[in-house]
């Protein structure tokens, strides 16, 4: 006779790659652009929210309040965890103009176009630097996912001529590139897969390659031990649970 054995689930031995898992996103909002210099524009801030520029042509700045400009080249992504507000602008003293006051065009719910800058006649504006941007705006929730969140730095630049950029985040990078320009039949479905992967894939990358993402939690949860300790006590996560209780 074959004995029963106790059916149980299996305990995780990789607690930051089910934190990473536990990023479940939900796409609000993306859009492409077509910028004409001069051009800025200020994202206001967004709680509870990430935010992604991939540059797709050209360059642009990316400028905070408080941290040094970023300049963003083609093939450049740079995520913005904490939806931070910021400017993105085609120089570094550009004045910049609320989005929100921007007129788009709406291709979907869910998927906007937006031609801005120049200035002048077609004539006139011919010579001045195009840029061209893929944009999203994505929320999440999940205990462990916002606490992962709290942990990462105020904006993650992935650089496309970075050497060690693993090759899959590069060939996600240019298909996000793709859908948004060819806008087939399914397409923003497609970019709503593509963006969270690309999100996992560039907080993956700055965990394996920064050291602040030793120091902390993220720390604790590469640590053998103290990781599936953490990772326990965030799948208790739910309704009978209070909050403040599992948010370690």
């Amino acid at each position: 006779m074959i004995p029963e054995l106790e059916r149980r689930m299996p305990t995780t031995s990789d607690p930051l790659g089910e934190t990473l898992c536990s990023l479940r996103m939900d796409g609000t909002v993306y859009a492409t652009a077509e910028l004409i210099s001069p051009w800025g524009m200020e994202m206001p801030p967004l709680g509870g929210k990430m935010m992604f520029h991939i540059v797709t042509q050209g360059s642009c700045w990316l400028r905070f309040k408080d941290q040094d400009s970023l300049l963003l080249k083609t093939g450049d992504m740079a995520l913005v965890p904490k939806g931070e507000g910021h400017c993105i602008s085609h120089s570094n003293n550009q004045p910049c103009e609320p989005f929100f006051d921007i007129p788009v065009t709406r291709l979907t719910d869910r998927f906007e176009f937006m031609r801005y800058g120049g200035a002048g006649t077609e004539e006139q504006r011919t010579g001045e630097e195009e840029t061209r941007l893929t944009c999203g705006v994505l929320g999440f929730d999940q205990i462990a996912a916002q606490k992962l969140i709290r942990e990462l730095p105020q904006c993650i630049h992935i650089k496309g001529d970075d050497g060690a950029l693993p090759a899959q985040l590069t060939t996600l990078i240019q298909l996000m590139e793709q859908e948004a320009r060819a806008l087939s039949p399914g397409g923003v479905t497609v970019m709503a897969h593509l963006a969270d992967i690309i999100v996992i894939q560039a907080i993956r990358h700055w965990i394996n390659s920064s050291a602040e993402a030793s120091k902390g939690w993220l720390g604790a949860l590469k640590d053998p031990k103290l990781g599936k300790a953490l990772a326990a006590i965030h799948a208790l996560a739910s309704p009978r649970y209070p909050r403040h209780l599992i948010a370690l």
